[in-house]
């Protein structure tokens, strides 16, 4: 049995002073759990956070705690996959674990965790959950983790993040972009007059939500990638509505099943988004819930739109395929970085080691090519580490030349268009051989200096005035 449950009792075991509890009574409505998480995620390394005592949004005492920042440090996301370093290992190690796809398992439901508390249709009040509003101006209070659908014309299970607003106590808002899978397995249902069954999953062990991000085709069984990321591959059992024809993870914390109704929209937005701005105020499908499943004593995870965590479950999937991607063009790609800057979405950095003139461009029209969310790419050259921000503006400061090799690309599609079609690229990387020589310092006594040897703690650092 793989479950959040198992992986935060085993992880706090190991790196206590990772996992934060708080145990005083925290609303839904006052914002002070964003402003703590706020303030944490200032943190070079934010811990995994965990509320104890959360009010639901009947201001209620629940008995659900709230967890966030599993992701927020991508040295622990490093730990949590198994990479070498939390750096290029990272995304490297992404894929290679996606190659290792296992088949997954279907267990009954007395092996099942999901189905040890089962509310129907008519009992179900999605009030009684605790959900934070997390920005101020924010429009109701809405679930941030995955939503789960069913091809209507193939057999593949397709899973992505959005958000899900909370109409009342038994409807939710389904927000998925236009082109993203999720939206078009629902149009499929939709142009038939069909009800479009879905699945929101409420919390599960890392690997699952891992599972759901690598850059796959449409049409691509996402739970048999998923399953790459457990062990043993993921356990699934049938579904209260559906039965064995929609089959949900047996061991995540809670599911929520419904039908998406045909024709029917309610607003939703403003919600602050990945960009840092509220998302505009907007009509999206709504879901009808059918059923809830969840675990005894369940916990409920979220993600603090735009910060650490959310950053790195975005990027990080995205550095590994880019840099696959990209070694096919040019196997002198040395690493590719989606920094916080970008929110992990927007801006790009590829360094390489560059034999041939032109190169850079062509490796940036590609990373463009990958992602409409992407606006900036910058090349650099593969002494440059694209993980250091300092680095690579000091690689555009000193190399680039503004005349000739900065390049904007226009009426390019984009995700968010308010954004502008434009495209930005910048190769900052070294034009003329006769360039003057980087400073140095002797790599050999450079790596034989340990600080610990020549200053202890209790050593006092003077300023030199």
């Amino acid at each position: 049995m793989e479950g959040l449950r198992e992986f935060l009792t085993e992880y706090e075991k190991e790196h206590p002073d990772e996992v934060v509890w708080v145990e005083r009574e925290v609303r839904m409505d006052d914002f002070v759990i964003s402003s703590i998480l706020d303030k944490l995620d200032r943190e070079k390394e934010p811990p995994i956070v965990i509320f104890k005592n959360p009010l639901n949004l009947r201001d209620e005492p629940s008995d659900i705690p709230l967890v966030f920042n599993i992701f927020a440090s991508r040295k622990r996301c490093a730990r949590i996959i198994g990479a070498d370093d939390e750096k290029s290992g990272l995304g490297k190690r992404f894929y290679q674990i996606i190659d290792e796809r296992k088949e997954p398992l279907i267990v009954n439901r007395k092996e099942a965790p999901v189905k040890q508390s089962i509310i129907r249709a008519n009992e179900v009040d999605l009030k009684e959950f605790p959900v934070p509003k997390f920005h101020e101006k924010d429009f109701g209070f809405n679930f941030t983790m995955i939503d789960g659908v069913k091809g209507l014309k193939e057999e593949f299970y397709e899973f992505s993040f959005v958000k899900n607003r909370i109409i009342d106590s038994r409807k939710l808002t389904f927000v998925a972009h236009p082109g993203q899978h999720l939206a078009l397995v629902h149009e499929d249902y939709e142009e038939e007059g069909l009800g479009c069954p879905v699945i929101v999953i409420l919390g599960h062990h890392p690997g699952f939500l891992l599972g759901t991000l690598p850059l796959m085709p449409f049409g691509n069984n996402d739970y048999e990638t998923i399953s790459s990321f457990f062990n043993n591959g993921i356990r699934l059992t049938p579904s209260e509505t559906w039965g064995e024809k929609f089959l949900i993870p047996a061991d995540a914390e809670i599911v929520i099943e419904g039908e998406i109704i045909p024709g029917e929209r309610e607003i939703t937005n403003p919600f602050g988004e990945i960009t840092g701005y509220y998302q505009p105020r907007m009509e999206k499908p709504v879901i009808k819930v059918t059923a809830i499943n969840m675990r005894k004593n369940p916990l409920i995870q979220h993600i603090f739109p735009a910060r650490k965590e959310h950053f790195n479950l975005g990027g990080i999937p995205k550095e590994g395929s880019l840099l696959r991607k990209l070694k096919t063009v040019d196997p002198n790609v040395k690493a590719v970085h989606f920094p916080y800057s970008g929110q992990s979405r927007m801006s790009c950095y590829i360094s390489v080691k560059k034999l041939r003139d032109g190169i850079p461009k062509r490796l940036a029209m590609l990373a463009l090519s990958e992602s409409a969310q992407l606006r900036v790419v910058v090349v650099v050259d593969d002494d440059i580490d694209v993980f250091d921000e300092r680095e690579v503006l000091w690689a555009v400061v000193t190399r680039t030349r503004f005349s000739d090799n900065i390049d904007i690309i226009r009426n390019v599609e984009a995700l968010h268009k308010w954004l502008g079609l434009e495209k930005l690229i910048i190769d900052a990387t070294v034009q003329d051989a006769e360039f003057l020589e980087r400073n140095s310092l002797p790599q050999d006594v450079y790596e034989k200096v340990k600080l610990e040897d020549w200053i202890s703690d209790g050593t006092v650092r003077k300023s030199i005035s």
